[in-house]
């Protein structure tokens, strides 16, 4: 399970919202424990590549960790969203999800792209829908 706190869900809005159309990526950093993941916080990714597909550049993904290390914190998810409203996994994304090391989170909205984001999880290799939580 992954629960992802209201400043968490801020700033993975702002990250949205800041992208728009395009979709947003990036990571979520947080704490890991045995049976569920807090994201406390939504790092996005600069200079990624994110139009119908996604890619967080490598040197990005080292930044984001160490950032996280610096806060005694983690990565627990990657994120991107759909600009589409659709919270399944295209495709391209199933492929890509069979490597990944972390979650993958898929950020939406409701048609016009206003409103709250509604979040979709899915678990690296196999892409099994996870639960995920928006604290309230």
């Amino acid at each position: 399970m992954l629960r992802v706190t209201r400043a968490a869900a801020a700033a993975l809005r702002q990250a949205c919202d800041a992208a728009s159309p395009r979709e947003a990526c990036g990571t979520l950093v947080g704490r890991r424990g045995a049976d569920v993941a807090i994201a406390l916080d939504a790092l996005p990714a600069r200079g990624a590549a994110a139009r119908g597909a996604f890619e967080i550049p490598g040197h990005e993904l080292r930044r984001m960790s160490a950032w996280a290390g610096n806060r005694g914190l983690e990565i627990v998810a990657v994120f991107h969203s759909h600009p589409s409203g659709a919270p399944e996994l295209s495709g391209l994304d199933r492929d890509a999800l069979r490597h990944a090391v972390w979650p993958w989170v898929v950020a939406t909205r409701a048609a016009g792209g206003t409103g709250e984001i509604s979040l979709a999880a899915y678990a690296p290799g196999d892409a099994r829908p996870l639960e995920v939580r928006i604290e309230r």
